[in-house]
């Protein structure tokens, strides 16, 4: 098997020298097969074959966002937020976030400043003490 899931990586195979015992009688016919020392097939000429390849697998996902919304406030501070999804590139296929390098992830939230609201607490004056006599003050 490949060594990723996804993207480019490699596959690994051994190669054995290995001695066959045939029928005498047909040539494709193998009665038993047996590991020699590798001396025996690069003495016999044996070319040795590759025991590493390259492999390509899907391309892995990756991580869109789209554009940041509007603030959430009209005034003060807000917040604004984008749609980050984890898809297959060049591909409408979503992905669970999962499939994708959480910690990666570009932000979906950023804080907006909306300007000082116009808005101010009114109040008045103290009113006069009035005594409460419960709590033993006049």
């Amino acid at each position: 098997p490949c060594s990723v899931t996804c993207g480019r990586g490699i596959m690994q195979r051994t190669i054995d020298c290995v001695e066959v015992t045939r029928d005498g009688q047909s040539p494709f016919a193998v009665i038993s097969t047996e590991v020699a020392n590798d001396t025996k097939c690069i003495i016999a000429g044996q070319v040795l074959e590759e025991t590493i390849q390259s492999c390509q697998q899907p391309d892995c996902p990756v991580w869109r966002t789209g554009e940041y919304g509007s603030c959430s406030v009209t005034c003060g501070r807000g917040i604004r937020m984008r749609p980050v999804e984890c898809v297959q590139p060049n591909s409408t296929i979503v992905f669970n976030d999962t499939a994708c390098d959480i910690r990666r992830k570009p932000n979906d939230v950023i804080v907006c400043d909306a300007g000082t609201c116009p808005f101010l607490w009114g109040f008045s004056a103290w009113g006069e003490c009035v005594p409460d006599c419960e709590l033993g003050y006049y």
